[in-house]
């Protein structure tokens, strides 16, 4: 974005991140059986 020096990101995972949340094809697509 034309003016940006600076940007912080904070990435909250709320409720955890876990694999089964992943749609199947994603799941075959990355290797997670």
């Amino acid at each position: 974005l034309p003016g940006v020096e600076e940007v912080e990101v904070e990435l909250t995972w709320d409720p955890p991140w876990t694999p089964e949340l992943m749609s199947e094809d994603a799941k075959f697509i990355l290797g997670f059986g």
